[in-house]
């Protein structure tokens, strides 16, 4: 009787325990993870804004599915620099991404990155972070899980090399 009664105050203790923890205190989020992005597009451009593209064959078998850091480090993972200049040259593609037509993730997906990009500026930080998982997966922007839209292809696509264009040619039939 006695192991029951403490097995039974366990239980509780552990239930309020999972429930406290999983009450996340929602001001703490951030309501819309575009913003500074969208800010930046809307108003001053930093002169050190900073484009960096991580990208692999998406065709590459690995042994288990790649986080965005993952992806960084595989030694198969090519990366792409874009340097200010560039990127005021061809700063309408930035453009491209409209946030209020992301369409959040019905069914999140276990995401197995194959291309990373960050946009970001000394001061600000990182205005746009995104993962694409796969070809037509899921694609994670700035931590949010949204559908699959080619216009995360269109936005970078003004800065690839010939090889990853060849790689990522999001136009082909499937």
């Amino acid at each position: 009787m006695k192991y029951t009664n403490i097995l039974s105050y366990l239980l509780v203790i552990l239930l309020l325990v999972t429930v406290l923890t999983g009450c996340a205190d929602s001001s703490s989020q951030p309501e819309d993870p575009l913003a500074d992005y969208v800010e930046m597009l809307n108003g001053d451009i930093p002169e050190d804004l900073r484009l960096t593209i991580y990208y692999m064959d998406p065709t590459i078998l690995t042994l288990r599915a790649l986080s965005a850091e993952d992806l960084i480090s595989f030694p198969e993972t090519k990366k792409i620099v874009v340097e200010s200049d560039e990127l005021l040259a061809n700063f309408e593609a930035l453009k491209k991404l409209d946030p209020s037509e992301l369409v959040p993730a019905i069914v999140t997906s276990y995401i197995n990155a194959r291309m990373y990009y960050v946009l970001e500026a000394g001061e600000s930080g990182k205005l746009l972070e995104v993962t694409i998982s796969e070809i037509r997966g899921n694609v994670v922007v700035n931590g949010m899980e949204v559908e699959f839209d080619p216009v995360f292809y269109e936005l970078i696509e003004p800065f690839w090399t010939e090889e990853a264009r060849i790689m990522y040619d999001w136009r082909k039939e499937t």
